[in-house]
C-alpha cells in the first residue's frame, strides 16, 4: 500500500536520521502487534504507532482503491 507524506519530518534512530519529504509517495503496510492488538504502521520499514502515521500521512487514495477493489471482487457475476 502507499501513503502520501502531507510534512516533511525527520526521525532519529541509533544508527542514522531517516527524512521523510511533504509530497512523496511511500510504501507502507499494516502489523498488529500480538501483545496489545494495537495497529503499528511500518512506512518503508520504520514502525509508526497510528496517530503518528495519521499526522504526517495521508492514505485515503489507497483506502479508496482497496475499496473500490473489494466491490469489484465481490460483485456476483
Amino acid at each position: 500500500m502507499k501513503a502520501l507524506c502531507i510534512s516533511d519530518f525527520k526521525m532519529e534512530n541509533t544508527i542514522n536520521m531517516i527524512y521523510f519529504s511533504k509530497g512523496e509517495w511511500y510504501d507502507y503496510h499494516i502489523e498488529i502487534h500480538p501483545e496489545t492488538g494495537m495497529k503499528i504502521y511500518h512506512v518503508n520499514d520504520h514502525p509508526f504507532l497510528e496517530r503518528t502515521f495519521r499526522a504526517n500521512f495521508e492514505d485515503i487514495q489507497q483506502r479508496r482503491e482497496d475499496k473500490l477493489n473489494q466491490l469489484f471482487n465481490d460483485t456476483p457475476e
